[in-house]
């Protein structure tokens, strides 16, 4: 597999984990999610894999779009990981409700371009 297949294999399941969590949030505000564990978890888990993933993207995708923060999705994981402070869930809402629609957007612009 080359490595354009590799990262374009790697954007397509990090662009489901992002669909997931839009399911898993879909009709929820934030008090929901505070409360549901099976809610928040599975967002917290989801958030951890799409950080998992984008490590392993080229150099050279990351580059050609560097417009995508993917040195925080990172972060974000390693924070997941590696409980730093504690996971925080209001930071976790912001971002399942605001980051993933946006980060959303940015890969299809880049599946439809690579196509």
């Amino acid at each position: 597999m080359s490595v354009h297949e590799r990262d374009m294999k790697i954007l397509l399941r990090v662009r489901k984990y992002c669909r997931e969590i839009e399911l898993f949030i879909a009709g929820i505000d934030f008090k929901t999610f505070e409360d549901v564990l099976q809610i928040n978890r599975s967002c917290i888990f989801t958030l951890e894999q799409i950080g998992e993933s984008v490590k392993h993207l080229s150099d050279e995708f990351r580059t050609a779009y560097n417009y995508i923060p993917w040195q925080e999705i990172v972060g974000m994981r390693n924070r997941i990981v590696h409980d730093y402070d504690g996971i925080y869930l209001d930071v976790v809402w912001e971002t399942v409700t605001e980051d993933i629609p946006g980060l959303l957007v940015s890969f299809d612009i880049i599946l439809k371009e690579k196509k």
